[in-house]
């Protein structure tokens, strides 16, 4: 029994010895394309994009994985590889007696036959490997795999042996690892240089706001992290950032619905070419249309992507590509040579047992005849320097020479394989480099392109650029912008339109709708209308502005006397009632009818019939706000007053029912108050009506406040708070405002010596309110900085120490006329100025600057907007009169308005006008008729600025921001004619305010900011503050990060403002500097603007410049721009009281008048001037007649009988020494 189980045993394990220790479990991978050699080559392709995965019933061995849809462009990825190696194999130089086989897989799109691929090409098709299992690979290099997942995926699976993959369009930065993947190679570059050079593109176009799609993928995610990332370096904002995966069609359509509502109009699509044909087909279908399209190169030249209605999606698509490389013979080989090696079978024998091949693969066959699309093969050429790599390191590897050959004994390694390969360095056929870097990639070499239209309709890949990371940075990335086509959704709008998107639409996709009246355009494709200035109107087409016919109401028209008539009639009748009330005022009947309130009516009712006439005659922008504001206020009053007489009569009669004692809150102090009350409100609306600008000047200071305590680099953790108070103008206010200033709000203390809540005061907009507002806040040393106030006495700095300003002097612009009047060799000029602060100080330093420069005035008038018409036409008429031709005007624009009236009237016509600051660029000025007078001013005027961001901030204000605020509530009411209160009754307005009104409809001093002069003074002011409590509290830099704790302290920083703000010196972000002189003032900086006149249009257009911070010979200078001069003129206009005198005479002054009057007298005998003109005469007293020159007189000498005259020798002499001394 016992040599039974010895037998058995010793049966078992021969049996088992016999065995093969490694064997395939199940059927072995089948290539698609193979061919035996001395060394191989595998390579992985998605030639079929889809797969159908067998049911899994878990009983049964699952069937074969179904691969469907062929993809020409893998398919001609793996013809390029056998193409590459018939090459090698028929060349005589590169591997010379070695030939190159080649097995292909097909992974169908799938990471899973992707794996099934790898392990096939390592281990081959053998089903049993005998005894070992770590025997030699089945190929020395992999070629592979199209996408990144798929890469990855084979690369972790041949790492560990070794086995190097070189891959032609697998860009995953992720892959650039060589710790992780050390065997990995590829001939394209990373997306870490696609990424980063789609962000640029981005921004060079000004695309700010994106959308991004990307496959959820290695390769989608991985490139867009890197784009975010660069995206947001560069300023670009992205709105939304989608991702899906080809096998979640849910999920796609989730991202179409995301695109559809979105703002973004700029689309970065970092997706593979199987997901972008999705997203395709589903925006296609919801025809989603006029989205620009930014694309990787993994789709941007896809030409399965270009279908009958692609086009109308992916027009104008931008997007980096691989560049083109022409393989010279590949079209050829596509079409024949492949087909008679790899496809060795015809149409006669495909049905034969030994054609199996071809029955398996008649999708590919059905490509035999097909080349169309060689062209514009691009990946192509990278599998071909893949190939010729490989090929190059076993060249190496095998030491083959010319001669002899290649060593077959030698037995090449993959490891050794993956070393040669980070040597390679060679040159292909097509003129590129090939070489790998550091990170086993290629350089990276992109050509832009545009999907466009071609003359035939087909879509072409048309470069308009290129990027490559070999080149300088400057050179990197080149642009032909011209060359781009644009997506189109609409035609373009003609001059006369504007564009309104339509609702729901890309921005592409518009309506050209007709500007409104008083509107144009005369662009093409114009977002908006441009509004025509006020004279002017809209022609009939709205592509330009023409001039209004004047027409309004005059004193001598027939409606304007039948109005006197009346007015004066009412006003006379109501005088004769308020007399008859006088007279019978002690009569009951007038005592019961509250005698107070009967005279304020009638008083009001004269006032509204004189209102009217300030309807008559030409209006003005002053004269406009005044009729409406002076008629509003006194016909409240007068309703007023009716309305409290009104509810006395009521009340009457419910004081008659019994223990009624309603009559005591409707007594005669009731009445009073009840007028002065409702006529208040009228006064406040109509104040904040007139002064918008001021009311700006107030956002202005806000915004600016709040842009500070939004900042990280000035007054980090410091807020700016504020306190604004309305002086209504007015002086007695001021100095209300200035006690509210000083004590505040608190009443709790015990102390009268509290130090004031505030550290600045900005203010005022005059020069006399901001002298009472020094007055009484100077005792504290409290500094004040004014935008506005110009009087030259605000620089003594005796009287007014705490005083600052962000606007220069009139000492200053004064200086600035003297200089321009005698540039141009004025020395006679008229004056008119404003007989107020401005007009007065302005003068008096131009008459003293300009007798510095020897400018003489004939006559100095003053005018007020208050005078009379014959006071106003008496000063006209002095000009008219004068001699001078050139006449300045220090006018404020009420006073100029006023003149320029009158000199319309009496055609003052041919002087050149040199104007200040406050009316030279007065738009309202430029009217048909001023312009024959005014065209060729001069004059200076504050430079203009731009203050970034004001004016959305200035829309976004509304009462919402502070309920409990009655200034918002009432520049609300007075904006948009409406009222809070829900009891209209007795209101100013009609109707009811809903706060949700929007300010850009409207037109007014508040929302232009298109002449920002004053307020960007407020915007400094503010700065300059903020600048010096910054310095004050030490908030310093340190590290290059702000240090955020200022040393802030309660004790002494009021003490210490007045100090810091005379050192201030800073650059506002607009580039303009600010600073204050020892006066306080800033630096005088003026522009010299010059009237003209262009087909009817008024323009002002700068000549010159002053600047006082320059050395005195530069601070002014003419730009070299033509002059247009009085009367339309291109000749400099002469204004002298006397010409200048010819040499030979004289200038003799005339007793009575100004040096610059001179009588020219002939020199006297025996004396000359050899100089033209100039006060200093150069002349020479001559010892003989004659003038000019000295001339010689004639020698005499006596004969040799009489002796010389000694007196006519000794004068000779002296006449040769100044005549002619080089002869002596």
């Amino acid at each position: 029994m016992l040599a039974v189980v010895i037998l058995w045993l010793v049966q078992a394990i021969e049996a088992q010895s016999e065995a093969p220790l490694c064997k395939l479990l199940g059927s072995p991978e089948s290539p698609i394309l193979s061919k035996e050699g001395d060394v191989t080559i595998g390579g992985a392709f998605s030639i079929h994009s889809k797969i159908t995965q067998p049911l899994l019933s878990f009983r049964d061995t699952p069937t074969r994985l179904q691969c469907s849809s062929l993809n020409l462009r893998e398919f001609r990825f793996a013809q390029t590889m056998i193409f590459a190696i018939e090459e090698i194999n028929s060349s005589d130089y590169l591997l010379p007696n070695v030939s190159i086989g080649y097995r292909i897989y097909d992974n169908c799109g799938s990471t899973l036959s992707s794996m099934r691929a790898a392990m096939a090409l390592m281990n081959g098709a053998e089903l049993t490997l005998g005894r070992t299992c770590s025997g030699q690979s089945a190929v020395h290099a992999i070629i592979g795999e199209s996408e990144s997942s798929s890469t990855i995926v084979l690369s972790r699976t041949t790492g560990p042996f070794k086995i190097p993959v070189i891959s032609h369009s697998a860009t995953c930065e992720c892959l650039s690892s060589r710790k992780e993947y050390p065997s990995f190679f590829r001939t394209i570059a990373s997306d870490l240089y696609q990424s980063r050079a789609l962000a640029q593109l981005v921004k060079h176009f000004g695309w700010s706001w994106v959308g991004t799609v990307n496959s959820d993928s290695d390769y989608g995610n991985n490139g867009m992290a890197i784009f975010l990332a660069a995206a947001r370096e560069e300023g670009v904002c992205v709105e939304y950032t989608e991702r899906f995966h080809r096998t979640e069609p849910e999920k796609l359509r989730k991202v179409v619905e995301v695109i559809r509502r979105s703002t973004a109009r700029v689309i970065v699509g970092f997706l593979a070419h199987v997901e972008m044909n999705n997203l395709l087909e589903q925006l296609s279908v919801r025809n989603i249309t006029g989205l620009q399209f930014i694309g990787v190169e993994a789709w941007i030249t896809a030409d399965s992507l270009v279908t009958p209605t692609s086009f109308s999606v992916l027009g104008g698509s931008l997007g980096f590509a691989v560049q083109k490389a022409n393989i010279s013979g590949f079209s050829d080989f596509v079409i024949k040579g492949f087909w008679e090696s790899a496809f060795p079978c015809s149409q006669q024998n495909r049905e034969n047992s030994m054609d199996t091949q071809c029955k398996e693969n008649l999708d590919l066959i059905e490509t035999k005849h097909y080349n169309d699309d060689v062209p514009e093969l691009r990946y192509s050429a990278n599998i071909y320097k893949a190939i010729y790599a490989v090929a190059h390191s076993l060249h190496h590897l095998l030491k083959c020479t010319n001669v002899s050959g290649c060593d077959k004994v030698i037995k090449v390694h993959p490891w050794q394989v993956v070393e040669a390969l980070q040597m390679v360095n060679f040159t292909i056929k097509t003129g590129d480099q090939v070489w790998f870097d550091s990170t086993g990639a290629a350089v990276a070499r992109y050509e832009v392109v545009n999907w466009q239209r071609g003359a035939n309709g087909s879509v072409q890949f048309k470069p308009v650029g290129y990027y490559d990371a070999s080149l300088p940075p400057g050179e990197k990335f080149v642009l032909r912008t011209n060359d781009i086509m644009w997506p189109v959704c609409s035609e373009s709008c003609p001059p006369g339109t504007r564009k309104v998107l339509q609702k729901g639409k890309p921005v592409c996709c518009y309506d050209c709708v007709l500007c409104a009246e008083g509107e144009i355009s005369n662009m093409t494709d114009s977002n908006g209308c441009t509004k025509c200035p006020e004279d002017f109107w809209s022609s009939e087409n709205r592509d330009e502005c023409i001039l209004k016919t004047v027409e309004f109401l005059t004193f001598t028209e027939v409606m304007g006397i039948v109005l006197v008539f009346f007015s004066l009639l009412g006003v006379l009748l109501t005088i004769v009632v308020a007399n008859l009330f006088l007279i019978n005022k002690d009569t009951p009947l007038v005592k019961a009818n509250n005698s107070e309130l009967s005279f304020l009516l009638l008083f009001s009712l004269t006032l509204c019939f004189l209102c009217s006439l300030t309807f008559i005659g030409r209006p003005s922008d002053w004269s406009c706000m005044l009729r409406h504001t002076a008629f509003g206020i006194t016909f409240v009053l007068c309703i007023s007053c009716v309305l409290g007489k009104t509810i006395v009569v009521l009340m009457a009669f419910r004081a008659t029912l019994p223990s009624s004692n309603v009559m005591k809150w409707f007594g005669p102090t009731q009445q009073r108050l009840s007028v002065f009350a409702f006529t208040l409100i009228q006064v406040v609306i109509c104040i904040l009506w007139i002064n918008f600008r001021e009311f700006r000047f107030v956002q202005t200071m806000i915004f600016a406040i709040e842009e500070i305590n939004n900042s990280t680099s000035l007054l980090p953790n410091i807020s700016l708070g504020y306190k604004v108070f309305d002086s209504c103008g007015s002086i007695m206010a001021t100095m209300r405002v200035a006690m509210a200033l000083l004590n505040g709000n608190d009443t709790s203390g015990q102390s009268c010596s509290d130090k004031s809540p505030i550290h600045t005061v900005i203010g005022a907009s005059e020069s006399s309110s901001t002298i009472i507002m020094l007055r009484a806040l100077g005792a504290f040393q409290i500094p004040v900085i004014s935008h506005f106030a110009t009087c030259a006495c605000l620089s003594d700095k005796n009287e007014y120490p705490t005083f600052f300003r962000t606007i220069p002097s009139d000492y200053y612009q004064s200086r600035a006329l003297a200089k321009l009047v005698k540039h141009f060799g004025w020395t006679w000029v008229g004056t008119v100025r404003s007989d107020n602060d401005y007009g007065n100080n302005g003068m008096v330093a131009f008459a003293n600057a300009a007798r510095l420069e020897g400018v003489c005035i004939e006559y100095s008038e003053t005018i007020s907007r208050l005078d009379t018409r014959e006071k106003v036409a008496r000063v006209v008429s002095v000009i008219r009169d004068g001699t001078a031709r050139v006449l300045v005007a220090f006018l404020a624009q009420g006073e100029m308005d006023i003149l320029i009236e009158e000199a319309v009237r009496q055609k003052l016509t041919g002087l050149q006008w040199v104007g200040s600051e406050s009316w030279i660029t007065a738009g309202h000025l430029a009217t048909e008729r001023n312009i024959a007078i005014l065209t060729g001013s001069l004059g200076f005027t504050i430079r203009k600025s731009t203050i970034s961001g004001l004016k959305e901030f200035l829309l976004r204000v509304s009462p919402s921001q502070n309920s409990e605020s009655n200034i918002l509530k009432e520049f609300w009411e007075a904006i948009f004619d409406c009222n809070f209160d829900s009891d209209l009754e007795n209101k100013a307005h009609d109707r009811q305010c809903s706060g949700s009104e929007k300010l850009a409809n409207v037109s007014n001093p508040y929302t232009d900011v298109s002449e920002l002069r004053i307020s960007n003074n407020v915007y400094k002011a503010v700065y300059a503050v903020a600048h010096t409590m910054h310095n004050m509290l030490k908030c310093k830099m340190a590290g290059g990060n702000v240090n955020q704790s200022c040393a802030w302290t309660n004790s002494s920083e009021r003490e210490q403002v007045l100090k810091y703000l005379r050192g201030v010196n800073f650059t506002l972000k607009s580039g303009e500097r600010v600073y204050f002189d020892q006066n306080g003032d800033p630096t005088a900086m003026y522009d010299l603007v010059n009237w003209r006149n262009r087909a009817g249009q008024p323009m002002f257009v700068t000549v010159g410049n002053y600047d006082a911070s320059l050395p005195k010979d530069k601070q002014f200078t003419m730009n070299g721009i033509n002059i247009t001069w009085a009367a339309k003129s291109l000749e400099r206009p002469q204004s002298v009281c006397t010409a200048s005198c010819l040499p030979g005479f004289r200038q003799a002054t005339i007793k009575g008048k100004p040096v610059c009057c001179f009588s020219c007298i002939p020199c006297a005998a025996g004396e000359i001037s050899n100089a033209t003109g100039g006060r200093i005469l150069q002349w020479l007293r001559c010892l003989y007649s004659g003038f000019e020159p000295c001339m010689p007189a004639a020698y005499l000498w006596a004969s040799l009988s009489k002796m010389p005259n000694p007196k006519l020798l000794v004068n000779d002499l002296y006449l040769k020494l100044i005549v002619s001394p080089s002869k002596l």
